[in-house]
Order: C-alpha cells, then sequence, then structure tokens
C-alpha cells in the first residue's frame, strides 16, 4: 500500500469489502467454540 494519499471514498470502499467478511470469520470462530465446548462435555 503505497498510495499514501488514499480518497475517503476510496476508505469506504475497503470497509463495504471487509463488512461481508467479518460476519463469516464471526461465523467460523463461533464454529470452533462450539467444538471446543463439545469435546469438553
Amino acid at each position: 500500500m503505497s498510495d499514501s494519499t488514499v480518497k475517503p471514498a476510496n476508505e469506504q470502499d475497503s470497509i463495504n469489502i471487509a463488512s461481508p467478511i467479518a460476519p463469516e470469520i464471526e461465523k467460523k470462530e463461533e464454529l470452533e467454540r462450539r467444538k471446543k465446548q463439545k469435546e469438553q462435555e
């Protein structure tokens, strides 16, 4: 990322790209948490 002059619009674009990915990561973390709980039981 050599672009030191990033426009606010570009920043918003990257947020929009990242937001759909975030729930996917949360789902994976929750699945792993459930697996650990089952293993502990």
